[in-house]
């Protein structure tokens, strides 16, 4: 009987002690995804492309329970290079001074996101695509390649967006290798 009280007691407090540290467990929201294709040659990333722009991020919106970034940004310069959109039907009519929303997976409110985020106030050369979504989404850009086609902007030269991917692109760009 004795052994039964103990046994039972332990059990208590086993369950007890169980029940505390789920208590104190945190939830963090993780995103992964992975690539179907690496790009061996910007001419690939160009054809690919509907747009290729410079552009300033004005504002940002976490939508879809956080696991989408809209980036609205101002279009500062719009480029037409040589085989633009030549694996699309066509290409996007994009100028300077147009608005245009970028649609990111993940959000500043998970890690892990599988490309870094645009930032606000921030300058790109983003070489982009229609999402084909439904609705207002419609209208909206993914970058290409999810790296592949993003490119922060200093001091007059695009300088590429490295990450782990395998992608085999030119380091920096300038905007004179983008004219058509």
């Amino acid at each position: 009987m004795r052994n039964l009280k103990n046994i039972t007691a332990a059990f208590a407090v086993l369950v007890v002690a169980t029940l505390a540290m789920a208590g104190c467990v945190t939830t963090e929201t993780s995103m992964h995804a992975s690539r179907a294709k690496l790009y061996t040659d910007i001419t690939e990333v160009i054809g690919e492309s509907s747009a290729v722009v410079e552009i300033e991020v004005q504002s940002q919106e976490i939508v879809e329970d956080g696991t989408h970034t809209l980036s609205t940004a101002t279009v500062i310069s719009a480029f037409q290079p040589k085989g633009l959109a030549a694996t699309l039907s066509s290409a996007t009519p994009v100028a300077a001074a147009d608005k245009i929303i970028v649609r990111q997976l993940g959000s500043s409110e998970q890690y892990g996101v599988p490309a870094p985020l645009l930032e606000i106030g921030n300058r790109y050369l983003l070489f982009l695509t229609p999402t084909t979504l439904e609705g207002d989404a419609g209208s909206q850009f993914y970058i290409v390649g999810g790296t592949a086609g993003l490119y922060t902007s200093e001091s007059g030269n695009y300088v590429h967006v490295k990450t782990e991917d395998g992608d085999n692109l030119p380091a920096t760009l300038t905007a004179t290798e983008l004219i058509g």
